[in-house]
């Protein structure tokens, strides 16, 4: 682990608590509260992806919204550059399997310069869908200290989305 990452130490219980003491008279219970917040979220989420929203996080926090931005492939003294690719996992280790029968996964993991299949996104036109936090016109301390990841179930809607027949709307494209 990184040791200049700092654990995340306040959370939707730490949230419960401050709620309480600004409204105390309140009888929501804490599941109550964390129930409400989760299902907020996954309503804003959805819009995100579904309708292309930009949501503007109150109280100068920044935007969040899903952009897309061009696969760009590079060659360079004839060889292909795949620092910026992503490995198709599934088709690799299909192709692994056909290449070397009877062998089990970790042998082939030992075998040096195999070849790796990577995506090519052909189900976006080459584009590459990926969440942003904007912090444009955010108004904070110590801004550039704070990193938004996307939860895993947030990442495969994303991606079950933009795969899907009935995928509509457009994402805003980064330069």
């Amino acid at each position: 682990m990184n040791e200049h990452k700092i654990k995340i130490t306040k959370g939707l219980w730490d949230a419960y608590k401050a709620f309480k003491l600004k409204y105390p008279e309140t009888d929501l219970a804490r599941k109550q509260y964390v129930d409400i917040c989760h299902l907020v979220n996954k309503k804003i989420s959805n819009k995100i992806i579904t309708e292309s929203l930009s949501f503007k996080i109150p109280f100068r926090l920044g935007t969040i919204s899903i952009i897309k931005t061009k696969l760009k492939i590079k060659i360079k003294d004839g060889k292909l550059q795949t620092n910026k690719l992503k490995v198709d996992y599934g088709a690799t280790w299909k192709y692994w399997n056909e290449q070397y029968p009877g062998l089990t996964r970790k042998e082939i993991k030992n075998i040096p310069n195999k070849i790796v299949i990577y995506h090519t996104n052909d189900h976006s036109n080459g584009y590459i869908m990926r969440w942003k936090w904007s912090k444009r016109g955010a108004k904070f301390l110590n801004i550039y200290g704070y990193l938004f990841k996307p939860t895993k179930y947030n990442r495969l809607h994303l991606a079950s989305h933009i795969k899907s027949e009935d995928m509509s709307n457009d994402y805003y494209l980064q330069a």
